[in-house]
């Protein structure tokens, strides 16, 4: 699971880097970062990009979100969103995570941050869910 966290932590940064972001380029960023076949499947699953159709829907953030987030902040969330790395509905936690627990307004680095902290707890929620089901033996 630690690779998959320095996976994840890399390709959070590698996607403020670069402008257009897809499962290619951060599948070859991976590779070529020295990530093993088994470490690039884990982490692509915690990611959306499998559920992303490719239609092109923008967030439109509240005044109380406009005011709490910087420009740059704002953006990377929408690039995150319209690359299909992250859902509406992941989107949507990373918002309420920072309103809910950021006093200033709120920059790209503390955004990462908490995006890392919602895949996270989205991969530990599918994990509990499909070994808690009836079928396995405990």
């Amino acid at each position: 699971m630690d690779k998959i966290v320095i996976a994840l932590n890399m390709i959070i940064d590698y996607v403020d880097k670069v402008e257009n972001v897809n499962e290619k380029d951060i599948t070859d960023f991976l590779y070529n970062t020295g990530f093993d076949d088994y470490e690039v499947r884990q982490t692509l699953s915690i990611l959306d990009f499998n559920n992303f159709n490719g239609d092109l829907n923008i967030r439109y953030f509240s005044r109380l979100e406009l005011q709490k987030f910087t420009n740059p902040a704002r953006n990377y969330l929408q690039k995150l969103n319209l690359s299909g790395f992250m859902d509406f509905v992941s989107l949507d936690k990373v918002v309420e995570k920072v309103l809910a627990h950021e006093p200033y307004k709120v920059g790209t680095d503390a955004v990462k941050q908490t995006v890392l902290m919602v895949l996270l707890e989205k991969k530990s929620f599918f994990t509990q869910n499909y070994f808690d089901g009836d079928d396995f033996v405990h």
